[in-house]
């Protein structure tokens, strides 16, 4: 897996291969069909549609003991490292509140997907 970081002014980022923008709030269901996870650290949240990932999510979990902030996501990382055609891309949204503000969250896709 490839991890690409960047920054963004925007809230809007849009799946390479099917266009929909990923970055919408559509209640925990990935917006685009090419997408493997959404990682939103802001709520240390891994959203998934592929069991065998949260399962694994879970487990990193439960050995952590809340000890660790974001062990479970590193290591599900550290696990996916060599999986081929997907990309993972880390972005951070900065802007202006009471002052700057900025969080960064993972957006995962299988570049190898193929629509139907």
């Amino acid at each position: 897996m490839k991890t690409v970081a960047f920054e963004l002014e925007q809230d809007q980022l849009f799946c390479p291969l099917t266009g929909v923008d990923v970055m919408q709030d559509t209640d925990n269901v990935l917006p685009s069909p090419a997408m493997k996870f959404v990682y939103l650290t802001e709520f240390e949240a891994l959203i998934t549609e592929d069991e065998t990932l949260m399962t694994r999510f879970l487990k990193y979990e439960a050995e952590n003991n809340d000890q660790d902030y974001h062990y479970a996501f590193s290591r599900l990382m550290e696990e996916l490292k060599n999986k081929e055609n997907w990309l993972c891309m880390e972005v951070t949204t900065c802007g202006m509140a009471c002052g700057p503000i900025s969080s960064t969250n993972y957006f995962c896709f299988d570049m190898s997907y193929q629509a139907e």
